[in-house]
């Protein structure tokens, strides 16, 4: 959980970045438009994450834990999908011809996300069960 906040608070970092002036980043407005969107979503899921940290180390509300973290995955899921919709979603008719500039990153939040919900379940589990 800790490396998906790590990573949700680095992705709004470098998010800033690409929209500052020296940031490099170059388009007609609607990436930049998509890039403010998606500094929204990842600052919203830093602080689900921070939230789903602070809950599970207190072993209490483990559901609640499970809804913010799946909560910090849509938000990389739908930033992706912002970017897509420049070609009204179709990809450009079967071709990539608009990628986001944080595809990796938004990626690897929800890989980080899906193991966050795998230990918690399984913890869960394992502190349901009696012996």
């Amino acid at each position: 959980m800790l490396q998906a906040l790590d990573n949700a608070t680095a992705t709004a970092s470098t998010i800033q970045v690409l929209m500052s002036d020296g940031g490099g980043f170059e388009d007609d407005g609607f990436g930049r438009s998509c890039l403010c969107d998606c500094l929204e979503l990842y600052e919203d899921a830093a602080d689900r994450l921070e939230e789903a940290v602070r809950v599970f180390v207190t072993k209490e509300q483990r559901e609640t834990v499970k809804v913010m973290v799946s909560a910090a995955m849509e938000a990389a899921a739908t930033c992706e999908d912002g970017f897509k919709e420049r070609d009204g979603g179709d990809g450009g008719g079967g071709h990539m011809t608009w990628t986001s500039p944080i595809g990796g990153e938004n990626y690897k939040l929800f890989e980080l996300g899906e193991i966050a919900l795998c230990v918690s379940n399984m913890l869960s589990s394992v502190t349901s069960m009696s012996f």
